[in-house]
């Protein structure tokens, strides 16, 4: 398993997190999504690869990295949004490539406002 994350911060947590629960097959990359999902290392490491979780911010996933997951080709996707509105656009541009979006299930994280977390799951078609 790979994680990418662009706040080194987070990096630092989530390794740390790893070792305290035992999680040795896990590493943990410092850089931003567009920037390690074009790289060479990513394209000959991630070749063949099954799933992909995403959890952009409010503005979703840069074309840069929906084009990078589209080449990627993973079978499954889950996919974490804030923002319906670019999660919309973002699936729209999955499923032309490919993808079926077969489970949407919205999470009320924050009662009483407007904002609503959603969770899709995509297959490959």
């Amino acid at each position: 398993m790979t994680g990418v994350e662009g706040d080194e911060r987070a990096v630092t947590l989530a390794r740390e997190n790893a070792v305290l629960n035992g999680v040795f097959n896990a590493r943990f990359i410092s850089a931003p999504a567009e920037d390690y999902l074009t790289s060479d290392e990513a394209q000959a490491l991630n070749a063949g690869v099954e799933a992909v979780i995403v959890d952009p911010p409010r503005s979703g996933l840069s074309p840069r990295v929906r084009e990078a997951l589209i080449d990627l080709k993973p079978r499954q996707m889950v996919y974490v949004s804030c923002d319906p509105a670019t999660l919309a656009r973002d699936l729209g541009d999955f499923s032309r490539s490919g993808y079926a979006v077969t489970h949407v299930q919205p999470v009320d994280m924050f009662p009483h406002t407007g904002h609503v977390e959603c969770v899709a799951s995509l297959h490959k078609a």
